[in-house]
């Protein structure tokens, strides 16, 4: 049976900015399902006690009035995210969702400020993300790859972009969309899939890292490569 008809759990945060090490969420979502079924969703504002950039605001439209209003601590926010993570990784629940990468970093660090970490704690994966399958089946397709233009590419109706639950499902319907489109990602097992992702990341990352440094536009540290937890502090100069 392929995996599509067996459980999952979809994952999604919005946030305070775009800096994965540094930014904390401000509204987390889960969606608990098996197949085409969906069982379940949890879907939570957070206030995350610290300024909201007003890029970030207008994104999402959570403002810090309404997150200090309506949100729960990031503590206790923290304590869920991990519990429904570390739930899924022991059953072996794939989590799906749209550059997860960004998320699970940003959960990890906040583990890290404990002298924890998601490894730590034993999480292990599995994951299935929507960017990752996009690259690995269209690799050379030109243009932005943002969650709207999978949708628009893959049909999936997406109405409430940067709401974490609307993105979710949005996310979880375009892995679908991968999988029926491509045989071959349905067919491979969930640990065939993991190696795919790892391998499609690091080639992608690397390629750009070349081509950064060749036309003189920065430089990308070597962790970067690293799917799906970069390691921040791995520079390409070893520091």
């Amino acid at each position: 049976m392929s995996w599509l008809q067996e459980p999952y759990l979809g994952f999604d945060l919005e946030t305070t900015g775009v800096d994965r090490y540094n930014d904390l969420p401000v509204s987390f979502a889960f969606v608990v399902g098996k197949g085409d079924h969906i069982e379940r969703r949890l879907y939570k504002i957070v206030n995350p006690g610290i300024p909201i950039s007003e890029k970030a605001m207008e994104i999402h439209g959570i403002t810090e009035e309404r997150a200090k209003k309506e949100g729960i601590s990031i503590e206790e926010a923290l304590g869920t995210i991990e519990n429904t993570l570390l739930w899924a990784s022991k059953q072996n629940i794939p989590l799906m969702g749209m550059n997860v990468s960004f998320d699970l970093t940003m959960v990890n660090e906040m583990l890290k400020k404990q002298d924890s970490s998601l490894i730590a704690k034993g999480w292990r994966g599995p994951i299935i993300d929507a960017l990752e399958l996009d690259h690995w089946q269209d690799k050379y397709r030109k243009g932005k790859r943002t969650l709207t233009d999978l949708c628009t590419l893959y049909g999936v109706s997406f109405d409430n972009a940067h709401n974490a639950l609307a993105d979710v499902e949005a996310s979880i319907m375009v892995i679908k969309k991968i999988a029926q489109k491509y045989p071959i990602v349905q067919q491979k097992t969930i640990t065939e899939l993991m190696k795919i992702q790892r391998n499609i990341h690091k080639e992608r990352v690397d390629r750009l890292r070349t081509y950064y440094a060749t036309n003189n536009r920065g430089v990308i540290a070597l962790g970067e490569s690293e799917w799906p937890l970069p390691e921040k502090n791995l520079s390409v100069f070893g520091f």
